[in-house]
């Protein structure tokens, strides 16, 4: 079977192929199933099959009829996303599946920077109950991430000693935003806006579900309970 994403149509439309009781999706979703592999596509995006549109439920059920692979959520294909790190190599969130994550799009030469500082101060402090910091340098705002891979590097390292996981170069917002960004913005708790600027913050719990989006002027320091909470910790414990 030959599934591919294309083009664009209507929610209506999207809506009246998932509605389906039988099909067991979620009409914020459609998930495609491509051999064993999820990927999730947006609400304004629809599916062909063999070249032709799906225009009816009994249809696009050939999507989910895949056994232990039926009802697919938007954890399970947030894990399928696949994540460039910044100093090269490939890997798929399902890297870091059962941990709590911070995903954060990251600048060096922001007013922000500085957070640099808490969001490793956090990692140091909860990484061995299941936190991982995930840094995304992004330079679509102000330009405030011009460097190579290297000089990222070196300046994580050199002015933050930056110990969590740092990707490579990421667009968060417009066409060419990440899969992983257009997946957290989709989400009920996403808010779905694009981001406004460098730091802002996703929490996902251990479910693979987005629990919070923060304002890039939240704090690290601020998130603190928020993650406690996450990892399953009360805040005598910290």
């Amino acid at each position: 079977m030959n599934v591919a994403q294309v083009g664009s149509r209507p929610r209506q439309l999207l809506l009246q192929l998932v509605g389906e009781p039988e099909i067991g999706m979620r009409p914020e979703l459609v998930v495609q199933l491509v051999g064993r592999r999820r990927v999730a596509i947006s609400p304004e995006q629809y599916v062909v099959r063999n070249g032709r549109e799906l225009r009816a439920p009994r249809e696009i059920d050939v999507i989910t009829r895949a056994g232990d692979q039926r009802n697919p959520t938007m954890s399970q294909a947030l894990y399928d996303i696949e994540l460039e790190h910044l100093e090269g190599g490939r890997d798929r969130l399902a890297a870091y599946r059962d941990k709590v994550l911070l995903i954060v799009n990251v600048a060096s030469r922001c007013g922000l920077t500085p957070q640099y500082a808490g969001l490793e101060a956090l990692y140091r402090k909860h990484k061995d109950r299941g936190l991982v910091v995930l840094g995304f340098p992004s330079n679509q705002f102000g330009a405030q991430e011009p460097g190579t891979p290297a000089e990222i590097a070196s300046f994580c390292q050199s002015k933050y000693d930056v110990s969590f996981p740092i990707f490579a170069k990421t667009d968060v917002n417009g066409p060419a935003q990440h899969p992983l960004y257009a997946h957290l913005k989709a989400a009920p708790a996403g808010g779905a806006a694009d981001i406004g600027w460098n730091f802002a913050k996703f929490l996902v719990g251990r479910d693979g579900e987005l629990i919070k989006r923060y304002d890039p002027r939240t704090s690290p320091e601020q998130l603190d309970d928020d993650i406690a909470r996450a990892l399953g910790a009360s805040s005598v414990d910290r």
